[in-house]
């Protein structure tokens, strides 16, 4: 079982992070949909072992 993140979009709007799922594999579709389902045109399932995190120069703090 591998957990997943959990993105939804909104008709033509842009994808948002709605939280993580754990699941069997053939079970992912059915738990997404229950879970996070009922408001979202789209869901996407994005193992978290495959997510590579990329912050710009505007993430970066300043120290001064």
């Amino acid at each position: 079982m591998t957990r997943h993140l959990v993105f939804g979009r909104r008709d033509a709007g842009d994808l948002v992070l709605l939280g993580d799922l754990e699941a069997e594999a053939d079970e992912l579709e059915k738990t997404a949909l229950v879970q996070y389902g009922e408001e979202w045109a789209e869901l996407t399932l994005v193992p978290e072992p495959a997510v590579r995190w990329v912050m710009g120069p505007a993430a970066k703090t300043s120290t001064t």
